[in-house]
């Protein structure tokens, strides 16, 4: 785990070294806010960290998804998801998890119009935390582009 801040921890690795796995298991008896994406029936599901309820990610079909490599995923998914970070804001003192910001933000797709507001409402609360997974290629990339430093 990499201490950004005192206000941030990313959990970066390669591409499935349980960096999730990892996540979860921490998380078991902690309470927080956001989302994890772990796999589900061989598929991705994105799961709200507060009540564990989960909603479908990544998708069989080719049709009406955003793709990356192999991968489909659920447009309406991202929306979903991003509505209980913005709600994780109003929380006092909450931890954030963001499960996982990868090569669709860096190509300004997949839940990149969400974090910009989402960074900027979290920069101005001074008592959160945030816990984001990266992949370890797109580290710096996901730093710089998102201004995680600043925090």
């Amino acid at each position: 785990m990499i201490r950004l801040s005192p206000r941030i921890s990313i959990i970066s690795g390669p591409v499935g070294s349980g960096k999730t796995t990892r996540l979860i298991q921490w998380l078991d008896n902690t309470p927080a806010f956001g989302f994890i994406s772990p796999i589900k029936n061989q598929l991705r599901i994105l799961q709200n960290v507060a009540d564990r309820k989960s909603i479908t990610f990544e998708t069989l079909s080719e049709e009406n998804t955003i793709t990356v490599g192999r991968y489909h995923f659920d447009p309406t998914a991202f929306g979903i998801a991003a509505s209980w970070l913005e709600a994780a804001l109003d929380k006092p003192s909450p931890l954030i998890v963001i499960d996982e910001i990868g090569k669709l933000e860096i190509n300004k797709q997949g839940f990149d119009p969400y974090l910009w507001p989402f960074f900027e409402k979290a920069r101005q609360k001074t008592d959160i935390h945030l816990m984001i997974i990266i992949r370890d290629y797109l580290l710096q990339s996901v730093i710089d582009r998102y201004k995680l430093n600043t925090f």
